[in-house]
């Protein structure tokens, strides 16, 4: 099945493109949750303050060996919440979830690297160095 975003062949049997992720299926015939996740929220971009930060520190960044830290967040039971509260409910909730953890990875100076279904990876420590970066969330 060709895919209708970036044209990629699909095996058949795909419900979901493998080179862009676009449904190949009509949102009829998908799984509440599937019809969730196709709706993936935009995330923010980062903070004026950590955007500055990052371009001021560009030279330093290159080629650099560090620790990075990564955090995958993932909603546990959320077939079941989907079904339960139906799609448009499930995903209000699951977009305000992903606001509240965006602000979270900011606040700590990390990077949001992807949204998926309904989890997110972000990482600390890339583009900018930090100490002791998975240690930091409990101090506070």
């Amino acid at each position: 099945m060709i895919c209708p975003k970036c044209n990629f062949a699909n095996p058949e049997g795909m419900r979901f493109c493998g080179k862009c992720g676009q449904p190949l299926t009509a949102p009829s015939e998908m799984t509440p949750l599937e019809s969730v996740r196709t709706k993936r929220p935009t995330p923010s971009p980062p903070p004026k303050e950590l955007t500055e930060k990052i371009l001021t520190q560009k030279s330093q960044i290159k080629g650099e060996c560090r620790q990075v830290t990564v955090m995958f967040c993932d909603l546990a039971g959320s077939t079941a919440l989907t079904e339960r509260l139906g799609d448009e409910k499930a995903f209000s909730l699951i977009d305000e979830i992903f606001d509240t953890l965006t602000q979270q990875v900011y606040k700590y100076e990390g990077m949001l690297q992807e949204f998926r279904g309904d989890g997110i990876m972000a990482l600390f420590g890339v583009p900018l160095a930090l100490e002791n970066a998975a240690q930091r969330f409990f101090i506070e």
